[in-house]
């Protein structure tokens, strides 16, 4: 019995922590409510504050309950997470606000243009391949973002 426990545990472990590591398997469009914001849980953080989601027309945009002024932020998890939500859904732009006011906003023209210059690929170039779109994640491990 505590065998079969002990599997079912590591089972259950296991397949938490694949399911976290591939976003791209959580690809969606904007109907499906629940599923962008399962991947939005899943997306990495910098901060743990609760917030809520708003979707209207092609724009995502996510409501951080606090009062950190986004000068003193770093907002490389907005950045790289605008990335993959404008990748892996079909949103047009991304917006960031908190309760005192916009944080930081990134449409796909601009992920076009920093795309095409650091990776000479395009938004459905990544949209369109899983592979490069694990490519594109271990590149923006690295990234750095002032």
């Amino acid at each position: 019995m505590i065998k079969k426990v002990l599997i079912l545990t590591f089972i259950l472990i296991f397949t938490t922590s694949c399911s976290k590591a591939n976003l791209y398997s959580l690809k969606t469009d904007l109907s499906h409510k629940e599923k962008v914001e399962k991947l939005i849980n899943q997306l990495d953080w910098e901060n743990k504050d609760p917030y809520k989601i708003e979707i209207k027309d092609k724009t995502i945009t996510i409501i951080f309950d606090n009062d950190e002024d986004y000068y003193k932020m770093n907002l490389k998890p907005y950045f790289v997470n605008s990335f993959y939500l404008l990748i892996l859904t079909d949103a047009r732009e991304i917006n960031y606000k908190n309760n005192v006011g916009t944080i930081f906003s990134f449409d796909d023209y601009l992920a076009n243009e920093f795309l095409s210059y650091q990776t000479k690929k395009s938004i459905d170039d990544y949209k369109n391949s899983e592979e490069e779109f694990h490519k594109l994640e271990k590149f923006m491990k690295n990234l750095k973002v002032n």
